[in-house]
């Protein structure tokens, strides 16, 4: 997992690497003149070997660390794209929902003006009836009056004015006639009256209703709105650490590649050494961890299918052949993973190998080729990404001896009494 996240990301390092390479080529010559061992130490010397092993296993574990950083920042930038992602859609419901409130407050705002004219005319209407009742009520009193003064005419009064009776006779039957009128309108007006202002509570009522709808719809969008604004922020957090991770992420892969350049020089330092001073190589005897005791080969013959290191732990009274080994590497001694170099189509993953209690028995970037073989058989086959001839190491103390397969390879054992442990070391050149 953690080689294809990387990967995809290398391809950006291709020119920058080209260039490296014929770097390389060009300064091939010199570094057999020009030691990257301190000035102090003899570059023929093999404390100059051990010097730049010890730096390439100091880069090697930086660029360990440096691989789970960037898969740490893979997965916070996956984790805050998602949470991205998810704030933004978050946000465009929000939009949407502040959008649609927006709209029933305004259908709301247009009912309520329609009520409220409608109040109006309501009130208008109420005001028209007022006047016309005060208008029938004047003329009214006016009438009473009349009606009331020829109330109080005798038949003495009216045998005296006997010219005027008939006159007096239609102005009372008038007064009648109107006063039932007068009545009749009257109640007439005040029951539109009374009709108008039941018209008018409930047009206030409902008018009431709907501004109570609206300002609960105001709050409410309120509300959306303080929401949306806390979505933003949130957003703008994770954005900014989003770029953030991508920033560290670029540093770490500049760190990264630095590494690779100091790790190629190295490694190119050591294999010349190894070509002029092999004979400098431990054969035999007492080795301590991290000696060097061989080079990787393994080239396709009856016994390999070519080039890596054959390893084993096991038991100095096991009574097995000394590839066999039933101590199980992953117990405490090596490290497998989890994360790999690269993805067979079979699906068969090539883990990265690192130091436990233990050292990698091999130099460079080592993966697993092959994990137990059939059991009770647990030993393990490993390569180096440096490619054949690579330095093999002691992965413990003890007495080292050598031997030859049926088919010609180099082997070592090294036998640790203290411990009761042995380790074996195949397909060496």
């Amino acid at each position: 997992m953690k080689f294809n996240i990387l990967k995809n990301k290398y391809y950006l390092l291709i020119i920058p690497i080209l260039i490296l390479i014929s770097f390389f080529s060009y300064n091939s010559t010199i570094l057999a003149e020009t030691s990257l061992c301190p000035a102090d130490m003899d570059p023929d010397s093999i404390e100059c070997l051990n010097y730049l092993r010890d730096q390439l296993g100091d880069i090697n574990e930086s660029n360990s660390n440096i691989e789970n950083q960037l898969q740490d920042e893979a997965y916070k930038q996956l984790s805050l794209e998602g949470k991205i992602k998810y704030i933004d859609e978050q946000i465009e419901q929000t939009s949407k929902l502040i959008s649609s409130t927006e709209l029933e407050i305004a259908v709301y705002n247009v009912e309520i003006k329609i009520m409220e004219s409608n109040i109006e005319e309501v009130e208008d209407d109420i005001a028209l009836s007022k006047q016309e009742i005060n208008q029938i009520e004047k003329s009214v009193n006016l009438r009473l009056t009349e009606s009331y003064k020829y109330t109080f005419i005798g038949p003495l009064e009216i045998f005296l004015n006997s010219s005027n009776l008939e006159n007096i006779l239609r102005r009372t039957k008038y007064l009648l006639v109107t006063k039932e009128q007068d009545i009749e309108q009257l109640t007439m007006l005040s029951e539109k009256e009374a009709e108008l202002l039941s018209k008018e509570e409930s047009l206030t009522l409902q008018s009431a209703a709907l501004q109570q709808v609206r300002q609960k719809l105001e709050a409410e969008q309120d509300e959306i709105l303080v929401q949306k604004i806390e979505l933003d922020k949130q957003k703008s957090e994770k954005s900014y650490l989003l770029s953030e991770s991508i920033k560290k992420e670029k540093s770490l892969l500049a760190t990264w590649d630095a590494n690779r350049i100091k790790q190629g020089l190295l490694d190119e330092a050591v294999m010349m050494y190894i070509a002029e001073h092999g004979d400098q190589m431990a054969n035999y005897g007492w080795v301590n961890t991290g000696d060097w005791i061989g080079n990787m080969g393994g080239l396709a013959n009856g016994c390999s299918t070519g080039p890596h290191l054959h390893f084993s732990i096991d038991y100095m009274n096991s009574g097995y052949y000394h590839g066999y080994g039933q101590i199980d590497p992953w117990g405490g001694y090596l490290t497998k993973g989890p994360d790999y170099y690269w993805q067979s189509a079979s699906g068969w993953k090539y883990y990265f190998v690192r130091s436990d209690s233990f050292r990698v028995p091999l130099s460079g970037r080592v993966i697993l080729t092959q994990d137990h073989h059939i059991l009770p058989r647990k030993s393990i086959d490993i390569y180096s990404l440096n490619g054949y001839g690579s330095p093999v190491y002691a992965a413990m103390s003890g007495n080292l001896s050598k031997g030859t397969d049926r088919c010609g390879d180099t082997y070592a054992v090294i036998e640790n009494s203290s411990t009761g442990l042995r380790t074996a070391y195949f397909h060496l050149q």
